[in-house]
């Protein structure tokens, strides 16, 4: 089952926001991108996070701009993480 997940995925075909039916050919339309903040927890608490850290910084405090690379790492990998989720539910079923 995942192996022909993956293949179908592989296969998709997109262009102008509309992807390529594999059975008849026509062009079916995207649902468009729900423009709404993002309501992972995990993602808000690190946003929060290294703003204030950001903005408080102690020169005293070892490891502080360690902490906020490794914060804004975690971050993008949660977030290319989500738009990768976001592609695969726009496709119409």
């Amino acid at each position: 089952m995942d192996r022909q997940r993956s293949q179908a995925i592989e296969e998709l075909q997109i262009s102008n926001n509309r992807a390529i039916c594999q059975k008849c050919g026509l062009a079916v339309p995207l649902l468009n991108n729900i423009n709404t903040k993002p309501t992972g927890r995990r993602i808000e608490t690190l946003r929060w996070r290294i703003n204030w850290l950001q903005h408080h910084y102690h020169p005293e405090s070892k490891g502080q701009k360690e902490d906020i690379k490794t914060m804004q790492d975690e971050l993008a990998g949660l977030l290319s993480d989500d738009v990768e989720y976001e592609k695969l539910r726009n496709i119409p079923l």
